[in-house]
């Protein structure tokens, strides 16, 4: 993993891990850290190639099962990183979504204020509305 530093992932207090500051940066962050080791992991599939060319047959045998296990660690490296992408994008669409306790609390009480105005009689609708526009004004002494 590259080791350089960025303002959206901040280290936790523990030294365990890191606090996302951003929930869109982790794509980024995943993409660029999983691009840094591709090469790495191709790099290390041709030395084996070349090392297989180089070894007697006896020695070849041994050297399959290790290369099985390198194209075996290539393909879950490309399954992890379209897991943990998918993960991710989830993770930008809930925090989209997210609203909070107030947010959810106003617009409860407006549909609720709605459904009461609604079974109003029209006499009683004009007084409420004329009483709750002038709660807003504490100094109105025609309230008192």
């Amino acid at each position: 993993m590259s080791s350089t530093k960025s303002p959206d992932f901040m280290p936790l207090s523990d030294g365990e891990g890191y606090y996302i500051r951003d929930p869109k940066a982790i794509l980024t962050r995943l993409d660029t850290e999983f691009r840094a080791s591709e090469p790495h992991l191709l790099a290390l599939a041709e030395r084996i190639e070349a090392l297989d060319m180089a070894l007697p047959p006896e020695q070849q045998a041994l050297a399959e099962p290790l290369k099985a296990e390198l194209h075996a660690v290539q393909g879950d490296m490309k399954l992890l990183l379209a897991l943990v992408r998918e993960l991710a994008h989830y993770n930008i669409k809930l925090t989209a979504q997210r609203q909070t306790a107030r947010q959810a609390f106003e617009a409860g009480w407006e549909a609720r204020y709605q459904d009461i105005l609604s079974q109003l009689h029209p006499e009683d609708h004009r007084m409420l509305r004329w009483i709750l526009e002038h709660l807003d004004r504490e100094d109105d002494p025609s309230l008192f």
